[in-house]
């Protein structure tokens, strides 16, 4: 694979701390709150992910820029989850 220099990579990493911030703010309202989250399927978009007939192909690899700040600022958004209106503050 080839990319443009800074584009793809940083926002991998970026990403990557994103939802490791989102992760450690369940765990975290889980142990204060009894908090727990239930993932639904649609019935809509299980019939629209049905009929595109997707066959299993190779795992792809994350390619990530090595980026820290990028990292780390993700992780910082991941973590301002507010469950009550439910998006990021």
């Amino acid at each position: 694979m080839h990319f443009k220099s800074g584009t793809i990579p940083p926002k991998n990493d970026y990403i990557i701390g994103f939802l490791n911030g989102l992760r450690d703010k369940f765990k975290e309202q889980v142990e204060s709150k009894g908090y727990a989250l239930v993932l639904v399927k649609d019935a809509l978009v299980v019939k629209a992910v049905e009929d595109k007939k997707l066959k299993s192909g190779r795992t792809s690899r994350i390619v990530m820029a090595g980026s820290t700040g990028a990292r780390e600022a993700g992780y910082r958004e991941g973590r301002k989850f507010n469950e009550k209106r439910k998006m990021l503050q």
